[in-house]
């Protein structure tokens, strides 16, 4: 099993904001709900390992940078 880092959301939150990204646009094309989008940046939710890679790859960002 793959470990996240704890703090991963806010970490991905971060690089959203610094992208200027709008965060229905991010879970729209990571086919999440937007509302399950929002748990995982304020770390309300643990984020698995396919929606990271799916929420990373939207963002242009290297999943590994998340695990532990």
């Amino acid at each position: 099993m793959t470990a996240i880092k704890e703090g991963a959301g806010h970490m991905l939150k971060e690089e959203i904001d610094k992208q200027g990204l709008r965060y229905a646009f991010v879970a729209e094309k990571a086919g999440v709900a937007p509302q399950t989008l929002s748990k995982y940046l304020h770390d309300r939710i643990p984020i698995n390992v396919n929606n990271l890679y799916r929420i990373c790859h939207v963002v242009g960002v290297d999943y590994k940078n998340f695990l532990k």
